[in-house]
């Protein structure tokens, strides 16, 4: 069906007010979960075929996350959907006032790769309990697994209600010409500020869920051991692709060297080159040259696995002083317009011998960096006395 005319149609079934109904949008999530349960060995499959996730992974990140979501939401949306009511103003006495929260009409969910099923399915939940229609657009790079959400939905709802659009670039550029009612998107900058260039010329509103850079900071008091451990699971869960995984540490000059002696020493069976490398069966030769030339002058090793070629994602270190990097570099860790800055600008002030007194400006900063496609969401690690907790 052609894509101007699958949105027409969802218009029109959504002028019915079919979608509406609590009652109904209940019976959908439940329909939907359980094809979900049924389907469990398929979508562990097809995240093999695509992306190399074992299966217990693929429970753990994807399938077993978009089960919870619907069991939440299923047990809440009464309650959300509820009108709430508020004061009434003096001028309108004797009236009564409350909010009532009403659907946008049809959604276009665009996936990112390295999440295939969980973001395509979890903004799903939350533009069917709302009461929408939605259009869902995987990702290509995912094709075994895109294939398997369109039968899905071909399985649990008509293409009226809920539908699967297939392809790469060309039906992107489609999808985002056509005048849809809400814009949810998951992947990276570039490709996001396309995404709200579209929509604006619609006034179509848009949530971005865009790449980022989120640091670990450890100080003198943290659990070395234990904190090696949490950045090898962060960074090592899904192969490094997951947006708030460890980019880049900061650390306490009097700790780094113990840190890094933990990090070298975690047992080989958690840094095998299957699977680290089976994630980048998705990589192309650019994204090679781009991996190689950024290791340039690091601790790098290459790995060879059965999907192809790689880099270990905990592994690409390289270790500097604040004092060695160059301007932009202290620029973007001493003023950018996040938590972290804020915290770096306070430790840079801090006198001998207080907390953190180990971040001044040459404090030593070992660098976890990851290279390849981008990450799908930008995020920020939460800190306090101690060391971040690695995961997400």
């Amino acid at each position: 069906m052609d894509i101007a005319d699958l949105l027409t149609n969802q218009h029109a079934y959504f002028s019915t007010g079919a979608t509406l109904p609590v009652d109904g949008r209940r019976q959908a999530l439940r329909r939907l979960g359980g094809v979900i349960a049924q389907r469990e060995g398929a979508i562990a499959d097809a995240l093999q075929a695509d992306l190399g996730k074992a299966a217990f992974e693929s429970y753990m990140t994807e399938t077993g996350m978009v089960l919870e979501e619907l069991r939440y939401v299923e047990k809440h949306l009464a309650r959300w959907a509820r009108p709430r009511h508020v004061p009434t103003p003096m001028a309108q006495f004797p009236a009564r006032s409350f909010v009532l929260k009403e659907p946008y009409g049809s959604v276009l969910i665009m996936a990112p790769w390295n999440y295939p099923f969980q973001l395509s399915l979890e903004p799903l939940i939350g533009a069917l309990a709302a009461g929408n229609c939605a259009v869902i657009k995987p990702s290509a790079y995912a094709p075994r697994t895109s294939q398997l959400i369109a039968d899905l939905m071909a399985d649990c709802f008509a293409p009226e209600y809920v539908a699967v659009v297939q392809g790469g670039r060309e039906e992107n550029r489609t999808l985002l010409e056509q005048p849809f009612d809400y814009i949810f998107f998951t992947g990276g900058i570039a490709v996001g500020k396309l995404v709200m260039e579209k929509a604006a010329q619609h006034l179509t509103p848009v949530s971005l869920e865009l790449g980022g850079k989120s640091p670990c900071i450890v100080d003198e008091s943290a659990d070395i051991p234990l904190t090696a451990r949490r950045l090898a699971f962060g960074k090592f869960l899904n192969a490094g692709q997951t947006c708030v995984a460890p980019d880049y540490v900061l650390a306490d000059n009097r700790v780094k060297p113990a840190l890094l002696r933990e990090m070298e020493n975690i047992p080989d069976e958690r840094r095998t080159a299957r699977f680290v490398c089976s994630i980048c069966a998705v990589f192309g030769d650019d994204d090679i040259v781009r991996c190689e030339g950024a290791c340039e002058g690091t601790i790098a090793r290459r790995l060879h696995g059965q999907n192809g070629f790689g880099y270990d994602p905990l592994f690409m270190v390289g270790e500097r002083s604040f004092a060695e990097l160059d301007g932009p570099a202290k620029d973007a860790i001493s003023h950018r317009g996040r938590a972290l800055a804020a915290l770096y600008e306070k430790l840079k002030d801090r006198k001998e011998g207080e907390w953190y007194d180990g971040f001044q400006n040459e404090s030593q900063a070992a660098l976890l960096c990851q290279y390849g496609r981008g990450n799908s969401a930008g995020g920020q690690k939460r800190h306090g006395r101690g060391a971040a907790k690695a995961g997400g």
